[in-house]
């Protein structure tokens, strides 16, 4: 037996367990509320910048049900049973599928409302598209489309030991997941089949975390793909996120749970944090210091951006923020939340639909504030 790749082999599973050791030691906490929020709108070159108190939701109309089971905190943390409460209540959806160049498969979920409009939605990283359909209740007046990524889903197979150890206890299979480098290729083709199946008068992007660069590269590589985005939860580049998670675990940890990691004579070694970074990109295949930063594509960008973006945000400080914010040219806003990482559409969801709606609709955001 070769001794070398007996203590490669075993020290990536040290890494593994280590990951999924921290995964199940996390238990239930409540996350501190508070109110204030910051605006800004840069619109033809001027900003304005308001604050709000969340008192203001009593003014915004009651447009969604905010009982809709889809808002229900304790339903989103088992994707299993949302997929089957979407088996037996949700009849009118169609899973939509393509091939990509190297033989995986991507899967989309259409939800048709009969409408016009045609709401896209991307996951974040750790996360499959059944944890996204609180967008069911937000926007019940849009069609909405749900994706997988290669390595992510409940759809996936692994075709490995190592890959179905990552994807069991890490949600993704590192040995598939392309890390955003060239997923925008699948959004622009998934999107292309589904408006090829229907008419469309308008098509939105809506981007949590890991889909951010995703579908910013797809709408500059797709110009007519999408006439606005809204981007909840964005980070510089996925290379900054690995290295903040090699140093501090607990970033991994929804804010909804708290972490007690019984691994820290492990992960708070250097080697274990090097070890990391090289197991990424040993298993995944990607260059990580060839994926450029958001807000080289951002610069690219010629349609209107939303930001939901936390103020307390584990893998983007406001610092980093304001730098992403500065390297947009098109007309953005931004609502500063103090919510944890793309929360804030499940904590406030009366707040966040009435600013998303008004940004998507080209309401006056006077006229909500």
């Amino acid at each position: 037996m070769n001794i070398g790749k007996f203590f490669k082999k075993a020290f990536f599973c040290v890494l593994l367990i280590s990951i999924s050791g921290f995964a199940m030691a996390m238990e239930p906490t409540q996350e501190t509320p508070k109110d204030d929020y910051q605006i800004r709108i840069n619109g033809h070159g001027s900003e304005q910048e308001f604050k709000l108190n969340s008192e203001f939701t009593k003014r915004i109309p009651d447009k969604i049900d905010l009982d809709s089971i889809y808002l229900d905190r304790h339903f989103l943390k088992d994707t299993k049973e949302i997929r089957k409460y979407l088996d037996e209540h949700e009849l009118q959806r169609e899973i939509i599928e393509i091939q990509t160049e190297d033989g995986y498969c991507v899967y989309g979920e259409l939800f048709d409302r009969g409408s016009d409009v045609l709401l896209v939605v991307g996951q974040g990283f750790q996360s499959h598209r059944e944890y996204y359909v609180p967008d069911l209740a937000l926007f019940p007046e849009c069609d909405i489309l749900l994706i997988d990524y290669v390595g992510n889903g409940l759809n996936h197979i692994p075709q490995t030991k190592i890959a179905s150890f990552s994807y069991k206890y890490y949600v993704v299979d590192m040995c598939a997941t392309r890390l955003g480098s060239t997923d925008e290729v699948d959004v622009i083709n998934l999107v292309k089949t589904v408006k090829q199946r229907k008419v469309y008068t308008h098509c939105y992007g809506h981007a949590f975390c890991h889909s951010v660069p995703i579908f910013v590269k797809a709408a500059i590589t797709e110009p007519t793909l999408f006439e606005k985005l809204i981007i909840d939860g964005c980070w510089s580049s996925i290379e900054q996120v690995i290295k903040k998670v090699a140093r501090d675990f607990t970033c991994l940890c929804s804010k909804d749970l708290a972490a007690k990691s019984h691994c820290k004579f492990i992960t708070y070694r250097e080697w274990f944090q090097n070890g990391l970074c090289h197991l990424i990109e040993k298993l995944s295949g990607v260059n990580l210091s060839r994926i450029e930063p958001l807000e080289t594509h951002l610069s690219r960008l010629t349609i209107p951006v939303l930001f939901f973006q936390s103020s307390v945000d584990d893998f983007c400080s406001m610092d980093q923020f304001e730098i992403i914010w500065q390297s947009i040219r098109s007309d953005k806003v931004a609502v500063i939340t103090p919510h944890f990482h793309c929360r804030t559409h499940v904590y406030e969801p009366k707040i966040y639909e009435a600013l998303a709606s008004a940004f998507l609709l080209n309401t006056n955001m006077d006229d909500i504030l």
